[in-house]
């Protein structure tokens, strides 16, 4: 490997030389899983995202074609870009999904209500909910920037104020009604918003919050049903308004959850100094 004794001249480079001497990779032990293997792998991935390749390896040993002849490195690296359906796994935070949504009683519901509402005029379908506002829940950037390696470090307040609520009812035109009220709400708040609403008007329309021929949909909290909701119901009924209750553990279904999104970003970014000082003001700004 040495130059000429008698010149000095060194006839190559000694990165080529450093080339030369770095250990040879391994094979790619992924390739080691057959085909039946790899369906299983994405089998057990697609029935349950969470299960670890600690727990696929064991299965593997189990009953694979490959028995205990790999790595979970290779389990990984076969997840990431070798399973059948041609996906490539990434790892990333679970969605959870209630399994008492799938009961036979509440698919049927929702079945019905899809179709229901999907009949209507859109323009006379309003969402209704409520949310709480309170630091640090809002008003908390979780995103900065520092250099690779290190921490994004801040010191922010832990301790909690008092919540306040934002009841809000939204429709096609965007807001049509909101109010701020401190701590949780009750039935004597839920009565007290819609008594607001109904006298009055949307700013951007110009027309009440409330028609003849609107439907009211909530979720099924505890403080909408039961006395407070059957005399919500008649109250509305005589303004010639439905009330209607979403399906059960079924958010997705009142799109007014995208416009609370919306606001808590607005709280954390544009009104972060603000809500710090005046939860409500910041709320109504945002809102």
């Amino acid at each position: 490997m040495g130059g000429d004794r008698a010149t000095g001249i060194f006839p190559s480079s000694y990165s080529h030389v450093a080339e030369d001497l770095k250990p040879k990779t391994r094979g790619d032990y992924s390739s080691k899983l057959s085909d039946d293997d790899l369906e299983l792998i994405e089998t057990l991935k697609v029935e349950k995202g969470s299960t670890s390749l600690k727990e696929i390896y064991q299965l593997l040993e189990q009953v694979g074609d490959v028995g205990g002849d790999i790595s979970i490195s290779a389990i990984s690296k076969a997840i990431k870009s070798k399973l059948p359906s041609g996906k490539k796994y990434t790892r990333k935070k679970i969605t959870q999904i209630a399994a008492e949504r799938f009961t036979f009683e509440n698919m049927l519901y929702t079945q019905l209500f899809t179709d229901y509402l999907s009949s209507k005029d859109v323009q006379k379908i309003k969402f209704f909910d409520e949310a709480g506002i309170k630091i640090p829940n809002v008003g908390t950037r979780l995103y900065g920037n520092s250099p690779i390696g290190e921490r994004c470090v801040e010191v922010v307040r832990k301790k909690e104020n008092p919540n306040t609520t934002l009841n809000m009812l939204v429709s096609l035109n965007g807001v049509e009604y909101f109010n701020l009220i401190d701590g949780a709400t009750n039935t004597a708040e839920f009565f007290n918003f819609f008594d607001e609403a109904a006298n009055a008007t949307d700013l951007t329309t110009l027309r009440p919050v409330l028609e003849i021929g609107d439907i009211i949909v909530m979720d099924n909290l505890i403080v909408h049903h039961y006395d407070g909701g059957e005399i919500l119901e008649d109250f509305l009924a005589d303004a010639g308004i439905e009330l209607l209750y979403t399906p059960v553990y079924s958010p997705d279904l009142n799109p007014i959850e995208m416009c609370f999104n919306k606001v808590k970003m607005s709280l954390n970014h544009e009104y972060n100094d603000l809500v710090h000082n005046n939860v409500k003001l910041a709320g109504s700004y945002a809102v």
